[in-house]
């Protein structure tokens, strides 16, 4: 994989991802997700780089009717 910095590796990414909702009266909703990324970069000529990231979300969400012609 080429890489801008023009330094000579090889990177990984790994994800997973989870999200769970709910509705209440088939109009309001609310829920929580949970994404985890895993980066691995193995260089020729510098030391590598491990990064380990999480974000957790929480949300709200209001279904709005369709438009009827």
């Amino acid at each position: 994989m080429p890489v801008v910095s023009g330094f000579s590796g090889n990177h990984h990414l790994f994800t997973l991802a989870g999200e769970v909702r709910g509705y209440y009266k088939g109009k309001y909703g609310a829920g929580l997700g949970y994404t985890r990324l895993w980066r691995r970069s193995n260089y020729t000529f510098q030391r590598d780089v491990d990064r380990d990231e999480s974000e957790f979300r929480a949300f709200l969400s209001l279904t709005i009717p369709r438009w009827e012609q």
